[in-house]
């Protein structure tokens, strides 16, 4: 069964893969001009990356050993909000 955790893990990568799907169909499209689109791709591509960093934070949050420590703190550093 489902529990909170796959919950949330499950909605990050749903919203990271919609995220890159976006952001391929603004690098495909010619409806905006180029400096429009290009800060789009990038916004677009900084949000993917914070979803995924968040969903492999909240999946090997509480999981004992060295990898789940190391890949918890890289991810909780680059997603922290400033």
């Amino acid at each position: 069964m489902f529990d909170r955790q796959s919950i949330h893990v499950a909605l990050l990568l749903w919203g990271f893969i919609f995220c890159l799907i976006a952001a391929v169909c603004m690098f495909v499209g010619k409806n905006f001009d180029r400096k429009k689109r290009k800060w789009m791709l990038l916004m677009q591509l900084s949000t993917a990356i914070l979803l995924c960093s968040d969903a492999f934070a909240w999946e090997f949050r509480g999981k004992p050993g060295i990898t789940g420590y190391y890949i918890v703190r890289v991810s909780s550093i680059s997603s922290k909000k400033r």
